[in-house]
């Protein structure tokens, strides 16, 4: 199997680890951080004494703070974004109080896949435990497996099939 497709769990917490904190950052570090500091839903905030609504997958930031995490200039914060947004993977908005970020196609990336193809029926998913061995299976209703899996306890082996994708809601419309 090869190990340069699919997805890796990767907990938030490694931002308090030793590896993640020697600045300056390279870009594909900042990339993995605003992924990980994006909302991972719907939720107010306050931000800088003010309520704010912020979406799933974004995150209100300034460059400032940004510069400061990762350890550039605002300039080179701003090229990035530059750069990013002309690849289209995020969109930023400025106003008075900050920037909101947005990660394009979040939802594509972080949503159990199986939602699309399972409309109510029992589902069956092969666990692995952490050396990657098959448990065995577990069974439940579409909703309870959706927000299992959304927490990482469930691991989808099943590829996205070219027919799904020209359905819809696979982040390709």
């Amino acid at each position: 199997m090869s190990t340069d497709k699919g997805y890796i769990k990767l907990y938030r917490d490694i931002r308090d680890h030793w590896v993640w904190s020697e600045k300056p950052f390279s870009r594909g570090q900042a990339w993995i951080d605003l992924l990980m500091m994006a909302n991972h839903e719907e939720k107010t905030i306050s931000y800088d004494g003010h309520p704010m609504k912020v979406g799933r997958g974004q995150k209100v930031t300034s460059l400032k703070q940004l510069a400061d995490r990762w350890g550039w200039s605002r300039a080179k914060v701003r090229r990035f974004f530059d750069d990013l947004e002309s690849e289209q993977m995020l969109t930023t908005k400025r106003n008075a109080r900050g920037t909101t970020v947005t990660v394009v196609n979040y939802g594509f990336y972080q949503d159990v896949r199986n939602t699309k193809r399972n409309t109510g029926e029992t589902l069956t998913k092969r666990s692995r435990n952490t050396d990657g061995h098959k448990q065995g299976t577990i069974e439940g209703t579409k909703e309870g497996i959706k927000n299992k899996a959304a927490y990482g306890e469930y691991v989808d082996d099943e590829p996205i099939t070219a027919e799904e994708i020209e359905e819809g809601g696979w982040g390709f419309e």
